[in-house]
């Protein structure tokens, strides 16, 4: 893990998630790539109970410059920092206390159906992706996954948010349309690539 993030441009960007902080091997692992990184950190919180402490996520939280929750790890991110929320409806107001107290450039929270919101390191709402079409659900394994990858894409290439984000979402939907967390083959990319360019 050290000699893959070494072999990273300095201003490469790492992705990383709580669930690989479950063990003392990885979670020491992952401290020594996070705290050695010199380019921007997209962390994915993806909070299993049981799985790492409050203590644990925070920390790995501090190393992020974005933060990507889910609605409902959003009001818990909230009740952990004593600030409101609106039943895990993320408010400019919940969004503003919390990045008030986290040291990150950006905070991303997915609502399902709902879409996405990205707010700034100020708190405000800077774009907004709702999906433009029905999904018929199948499986979620794999959509937080599926909408980090393209965000990430979108930084990397320089999209605007609001584009990134209508982009996250329906790609992510699509993945909500298969059984487990990739089409069963990789030909199915082609169509979102494609469109991409």
């Amino acid at each position: 893990a050290r000699a893959a993030a070494a072999a990273l441009a300095p201003a490469g960007w790492l992705y990383a998630g709580t669930l690989a902080l479950r063990s003392p091997i990885s979670r020491a692992t992952a401290w020594a790539v996070l705290r050695k990184h010199a380019g921007p950190v997209y962390l994915d919180l993806n909070w299993r109970e049981g799985h790492v402490t409050r203590e644990v996520a925070l920390q790995a939280i501090e190393l992020a410059d974005v933060l990507k929750v889910n609605d409902e790890e959003l009001a818990m991110l909230c009740g952990w920092l004593d600030v409101p929320a609106a039943g895990g409806i993320p408010t400019p107001d919940s969004a503003r206390h919390l990045l008030q107290r986290l040291p990150l450039q950006m905070l991303l929270v997915t609502c399902g159906a709902e879409g996405s919101l990205a707010f700034d390191s100020e708190g405000r709402c800077i774009a907004e992706g709702r999906n433009t079409r029905p999904i018929h659900l199948v499986d979620t394994v794999g959509a937080g996954d599926s909408f980090s990858a393209v965000v990430l894409a979108g930084l990397l290439r320089g999209w605007d948010m609001g584009t990134t984000l209508a982009r996250a979402n329906a790609f992510a939907g699509h993945i909500c349309e298969v059984r487990g967390a990739v089409p069963p083959d990789l030909a199915a990319y082609a169509q979102w690539t494609g469109a991409w360019r």
